[in-house]
């Protein structure tokens, strides 16, 4: 026989039918778990914004400057956060830190290309 235990979302006494049950019931469960789950969204909420921003500076910097190398000032000047990037490809014997489809790359001390990876470049 199991003993009463607190809910730990409605805080109630009840009488689990197993011993690994910890809620009352299925409203408390799903409460619960959507709450873990809504914390967790707007965690990455935030990251996923900041790299949706870091591929923007990139779409916009290679329209201007396609081809063109640029230097470390100009893409801090643009916001551009060198820390965030999606993933790495090797091009041309080049490391490209992407953001999304574009990727930025150094070809000498401070002085960066970028390029637009389309599905056929990775």
């Amino acid at each position: 026989m199991y003993t009463k235990k607190p809910c730990p979302n409605c805080q109630k006494d009840f009488l689990p039918k197993r011993l690994n049950q910890l809620y009352c019931g299925i409203k408390c469960r799903t409460f619960n778990n959507n709450s873990i789950a809504k914390k967790r969204s707007e965690e990455t909420k935030s990251l996923d914004k900041r790299l949706h921003k870091n591929r923007l500076v990139l779409k916009k910097i290679y329209a201007k400057c396609k081809g063109i190398e640029i230097s470390t000032d100009y893409l801090l000047g643009a916001d551009f956060d060198f820390g965030l990037y999606t993933r790495i490809a090797i091009s041309n014997s080049i490391r490209y830190m992407l953001c999304f489809e574009y990727g930025i790359g150094e070809v000498t001390k401070d002085k960066y290309i970028i390029e637009h990876f389309n599905k056929s470049k990775l």
